[in-house]
């Protein structure tokens, strides 16, 4: 963990006492502080209380010549040398820091997709820069931040929150592929890099094919550079499988595998993930998911700078981490080879909704209503568990496309569910414009090119965000699919090629991966994706309707203030009598109420906020 301060006002010094006593206090007793000038001040967590002199850094580069750590190691002197475009070329995932004495001035950059965590603040005296929120609100003129009425709002329509502000008033997350630099107090953030789709190839789709080939193997292979037996988490789907059969095939011992089950029909694909574990000869571990693990979270909320809550991600991930932490400490994931390919089903709703969205809007909601009636059922993915999840999206704003089938609330519905207070500022355009922008931000020429752009700018972060989870496990979390390279070559690999007619999704990687993978993984019909029964367990299993419904229970809503208890116990009625499926809303609730109990010292909330 590192933090950064730059003083804006000509004239006024950094606290050299004051800062370097602040940093041992938030960052850790090992952490070590420098002052490369008068106005600047550098501080990091360090072992061996090494402080740092003019740069800092953090993540992995990778390379023809090998793989190295992203240390801060003569940065300045090649920030100088080649300017600040300088990180266009890395490959890899980074953020860093770099103080120039001579100037005064202050650089600092992240990775090309956001791999690195890294927060900002651009205060009227100073700007903060920091891979932990936390520390940018400690750091800042208050010494704590107020609660984001706005962000709060859209964690709870997403289950993460993909806005440029953080839940922490005052704390930015600091945009993936930019860099930042502070002169003469004068704060400055540029963009070096963008995925561009515009310029489709020409050729045919074999020989587009063979090259995919190629660049896959090439962004799985530099990353596993420096590992003999490299560690994979597995699904048994196509992404996880391609790295983990890519990599099997270069490594001088055999791969260790780690997967887990969750029973339940309809939710258990494990066996998907041993049949590729015994393809390559893996010494495969296989974890139980409990419906206990639930209590997990607990801990896993100290991880997170803004809460998150997909259970198949967060505890899934925790489960898997502690167990390949005990013998690695690196592991590959496939995250990002649906954004790639356009792998993932809500693309499919995309495309059906292009035709319904034809149908005039009053006819539609009639349409949406009566779907959105269907009762919900045990399973995943019955034809009646589509209809009614795509019945309950089509009341959501056509401008966000791709993400109105992520979507659980609409303006109306939070007003019901908050506060009046806490509504205050909260409004369609603070929950949805910086989704909308990244649409038009895109360059692509179709639908599903605008909506794989804007996705690596906003969901993928939602997926990233478990590397901090393996991070306290020891663990470096690397992912070939967000190779920079990759992603631009696939970015003009034509629509047609990935999604060939209606639901042959990925349809050009599976040319690509044919002759690395078992055929029943390749052409596999029923990947389901992170699974957990969790809507299940809160009706049926006694422990997880317990921790669940203590943590929004009605006396800790009212002392918390956030949300009206009665609007709240609706949702559990309706959840429990199967009319609808809650357990996203409800458990984000209670994942929101652990992650404010644990980080409340330095964010203050509801009615007691300035």
């Amino acid at each position: 963990m590192f933090v950064a301060v730059i003083q804006k006002t000509r004239g006024f010094a950094v606290d050299q006492e004051k800062f370097a006593e602040a940093a041992r206090r938030v960052l850790g007793p090992t952490a070590a502080a420098s002052f490369p000038s008068p106005h600047i001040a550098l501080a990091r967590l360090s072992a061996t209380q090494s402080a740092p002199t003019t740069s800092m850094a953090t993540g992995v580069i990778f390379g023809a010549k090998g793989v190295g750590p992203a240390d801060s190691g003569g940065l300045l002197q090649v920030y100088r040398a080649r300017g600040a475009e300088f990180v266009r070329r890395l490959n890899g995932h980074f953020c860093f820091v770099i103080a120039d004495p001579e100037d005064g001035s202050l650089y600092v950059a992240r990775d090309h997709l956001g791999v690195e965590p890294l927060y900002y603040g651009d205060f009227p005296t100073c700007c903060v820069f920091s891979n932990s929120a936390a520390a940018i609100a400690a750091f800042g003129p208050q010494g704590r931040a107020d609660l984001d009425n706005a962000a709060v709002a859209r964690f709870l329509c997403f289950n993460y929150n993909p806005g440029r502000s953080t839940l922490w008033r005052g704390v930015k997350k600091f945009p993936p592929a930019h860099y930042a630099e502070v002169v003469k107090g004068q704060f400055r953030l540029t963009r070096y890099w963008r995925p561009e789709f515009a310029e489709q190839f020409d050729e045919d789709e074999a020989g587009i094919t063979e090259r995919l080939r190629g660049e896959i193997e090439t962004a799985i292979t530099i990353r596993g550079g420096d590992v003999t037996a490299p560690a994979v988490f597995v699904s048994g789907g196509l992404d996880s499988s391609t790295v983990l059969g890519v990599l099997a095939r270069h490594c001088k011992e055999p791969a260790r595998t780690y997967s887990y089950r969750c029973r339940g029909q309809g939710f258990d694909e494990s066996h998907y993930a041993r049949m590729m574990a015994e393809s390559v000869g893996s010494r495969h571990t296989e974890l139980e998911y409990l419906p206990e693990n639930v209590d997990l979270m607990v801990d896993l909320v100290d991880t997170m700078e803004e809460p998150f809550c997909d259970v198949g991600i967060n505890i899934a991930t925790a489960l898997l981490g502690r167990e390949a932490g005990k013998d690695n400490r690196c592991v590959f994931t496939g995250d990002g080879g649906d954004e790639l390919f356009g792998g993932h089903p809500i693309y499919e709703a995309d495309k059906v909704a292009r035709y319904t969205d034809m149908i005039p809007a009053g006819i539609m909601r009639s349409i949406g209503t009566v779907l959105s009636k269907l009762p919900d059922s045990d399973k995943k993915k019955t034809l009646a568990v589509k209809l009614k999840r795509f019945g309950e999206s089509l009341r959501f704003p056509r401008d966000l496309r791709t993400n109105r089938w992520r979507l659980y609330y609409l303006e109306d519905d939070l007003a019901k569910l908050l506060n009046n207070d806490v509504m205050t500022g909260v409004t369609a355009e603070s929950l949805f414009s910086d989704i909308i922008d990244t649409y038009r931000e895109a360059d692509a020429p179709d639908a599903l090119g605008q909506t794989l752009y804007s996705d690596y700018f906003t969901v993928v972060d939602f997926y990233l965000r478990r590397n901090d989870l393996n991070r306290s496990f020891g663990l470096q979390t690397r992912y070939p699919f967000l190779d920079p390279a990759l992603v631009e070559f696939c970015a003009r690999i034509p629509s047609k090629y990935k999604v060939r007619g209606w639901f042959d999704s990925k349809h050009i990687m599976k040319k690509a991966i044919e002759p690395w993978l078992p055929h029943d993984i390749v052409y596999r019909k029923d990947k389901l994706g992170h699974s957990i029964p969790l809507k299940n367990w809160i009706r049926d299993n006694k422990h997880v309707r317990e921790f669940v419904g203590d943590l929004i229970s009605e006396p800790r809503l009212r002392a918390r203030g956030l949300v009206r208890p009665e609007y709240v116990a609706r949702m559990w009625e309706d959840h429990m009598a199967s009319r609808v499926n809650n357990s996203h809303r409800l458990w984000s609730l209670a994942v929101l109420e652990l992650w404010l109990d644990r980080h409340s010292r330095g964010i203050t909330v509801g009615r007691d906020a300035a």
